[in-house]
């Protein structure tokens, strides 16, 4: 039997095409720790200045979702590991919490599921 590699790759970039076209907001929460340059990847991915940076200390105190006006992304920027142990416990279940819903909204097709988790 012959594969028709040509045909494959179509059908899948036609597939990714289709996706990219019905995909209203990609949504992508960033974790990790203080100073690793989550809030500079979030201006850079938004070319501008939507979250606040420091250079290695923590900036970002609480869970903050970014948008960008008629430009296809939100993120969740949020704060460092580095925090108190109980602050610790709570960022930790918000971000769960987020990944719960994000991935409820997904399986029952339900709108602004959540598509990414960088770390």
């Amino acid at each position: 039997m012959q594969i028709d590699t040509d045909k494959m790759a179509q059908q899948l970039i036609d597939t990714v095409n289709d996706k990219i076209k019905n995909l209203k907001t990609l949504n992508i929460i960033i974790i990790g720790k203080s100073g690793v340059g989550k809030s500079t990847l979030i201006n850079t991915l938004f070319r501008g200045n939507f979250a606040e940076t420091g250079l290695g200390r923590p900036v970002t105190s609480e869970i903050r979702k970014l948008s960008k006006k008629d430009y296809p992304l939100s993120i969740y920027d949020t704060p460092g590991f580095e925090l108190s142990h109980e602050q610790q416990a709570k960022v930790k279940d918000e971000v769960l919490e987020l990944i719960d819903k994000g991935y409820a909204a997904k399986k029952y097709k339900r709108s602004n599921p959540l598509h990414l988790v960088l770390c």
